[in-house]
């Protein structure tokens, strides 16, 4: 882990460091100031630009430059991010790399209507990583216990609070694999511990 460093003038000199690696470790310090990040950001450094997408003290207009990185891994970063607001969730959902829609569709800022829309998607990647989203209600577990693709139900079979109801449908699923989990886990789930 890098070295935090707290006073402004030595984050001065360091964010212009000859080496890259250094200038690298700077990105990701949490001491950033506004203008330090901007500094970072304007130098399109895509190394460094990796990094520093994953600084917890990004502001909106910070994340408003890195949501059109040519890199796609920087665009990647940018949508884990915890500070995300509507208008950068939106843009990245719409995002021409499926890895960064897939990356957008776990963030946690998700609303209904950005996983209502997801949910049309066709790409099983994508709604593979929409199964894994803490924000996801039940008529959205129900849409995708009922998808065409298999690794779209395995992987919504998987999530800890999945209803018996699910479960009972996806144990007649036409795919005898996913049909024995299930059948396995509602024996694991409900039988065994007397829910």
């Amino acid at each position: 882990f890098p070295v935090t460093i707290r006073a402004d003038h030595h984050i001065d000199q360091l964010i212009d460091d000859k080496d890259v690696i250094t200038r690298g470790e700077v990105s990701m310090n949490p001491n950033l100031k506004d203008h330090h990040i901007d500094h970072i950001i304007n130098n399109n450094e895509y190394e460094i630009l990796r990094n520093i997408s994953k600084n917890q003290n990004l502001k909106d207009h910070h994340i408003d430059k890195l949501i059109d990185s040519k890199s796609s891994i920087v665009r990647y970063r940018v949508a884990q991010h915890p500070n995300l607001k509507d208008r950068h969730i939106d843009h990245l959902m719409n995002d021409s790399d499926r890895d960064v829609v897939a990356a957008i569709s776990r963030n946690s800022n998700l609303k209904d209507h950005h996983i209502d829309k997801l949910l049309t998607n066709d790409d099983w990647h994508i709604k593979t990583s929409l199964s894994t989203n803490a924000n996801l209600k039940d008529h959205h577990i129900d849409r995708l216990v009922n998808d065409d693709h298999r690794r779209v139900r395995e992987t919504i079979m998987m999530r800890p609070k999945i209803s018996l109801e699910n479960l009972n449908k996806l144990s007649s699923d036409f795919d005898e694999n996913i049909a024995a989990n299930a059948k396995r886990m509602i024996k694991v789930k409900y039988e065994i511990s007397g829910s």
